[in-house]
């Protein structure tokens, strides 16, 4: 097996993890932490697919959804725009989700911001854009589990 092949799984699993990890600060009404492992949770589910590709990427952010679409323009699919989505959606929270931010002339941190509602849609993003991952990994026979 090549080592994107087997960078694509381990992407996946600590995508899985970060999902698990998203759920559980939910949970424990930690909502920063909760929306940052959703954002990280896409992040790595992208990576496994651009690895799937034979293409190693190191950015993050907006880098990251150019690359994901240049990278599977040729092999487009209606379910990836979630993921895209889901990029686009959560890419402000990589920061905003662990530091002091400045709205309307004023510090703002995380907990004042970062509401359940803003963590349980960025959770359920998570979830979308994993499944998809997951799926388009499998079609390239790729399995999480092995």
């Amino acid at each position: 097996m090549s080592l994107f092949r087997d960078f694509a799984r381990s992407y996946l699993r600590e995508a899985w993890r970060d999902l698990k990890r998203a759920e559980d600060m939910l949970k424990l009404e930690d909502y920063p932490a909760s929306i940052f492992f959703s954002q990280q949770c896409v992040e790595k589910a992208v990576k496994a697919m651009l690895e799937a590709r034979g293409e190693y990427v190191y950015n993050h952010g907006p880098r990251l959804t150019g690359y994901f679409l240049k990278a599977f323009q040729d092999r487009w699919r209606g379910e990836f725009a979630k993921i895209v989505e889901a990029l686009e959606k959560l890419h402000e929270y990589y920061t905003r989700s662990r530091y002091p931010f400045i709205i309307d002339e004023k510090v703002v941190e995380p907990a004042q911001y970062i509401t359940r509602e803003k963590a349980e849609k960025a959770v359920k993003l998570a979830e979308e854009a994993f499944i998809e991952a997951k799926r388009f990994l499998e079609d390239e026979g790729i399995r999480i589990e092995d």
